[in-house]
């Protein structure tokens, strides 16, 4: 009786062995591959974001995949909790945040 169905995903720098192709033609046009760079400081384009909860459902954490004016991408972890309420406030693709490398960790501000 659960709501949701469970799934699992591996990802990887490096290719692996040839990937099962789907059966016949279904329209699919060929995507052009991102190079994602480590590390990065300046403003970057939100391509996309998400906000994880903790179990009492307030903001935990959120993770900002950014384009940078190269076209590169790159990853930044928020922590701010008012940073995390205004990503559910509002729309966030397509502004630019601010990214700084912290250590090994990029964080994004705005």
């Amino acid at each position: 009786m659960h709501m949701t169905k469970h799934a699992y995903t591996a990802y990887s720098t490096s290719p692996g062995g040839a990937a099962p192709q789907p059966p016949g033609d279904l329209g699919l046009k060929s995507v052009t591959k991102r190079e994602i760079v480590p590390t990065y400081d300046g403003d970057v384009t939100v391509v996309t974001y998400t906000v994880a909860h903790q179990r009492d459902g307030s903001p935990e954490w959120g993770l900002i995949i950014g384009e940078l004016p190269s076209g590169q991408r790159i990853y930044a972890k928020v922590t701010d909790v008012a940073l995390l309420a205004d990503a559910e406030s509002r729309e966030l693709v397509g502004t630019s945040v601010s990214v700084s490398t912290e250590g090994k960790v990029n964080t994004a501000r705005w």
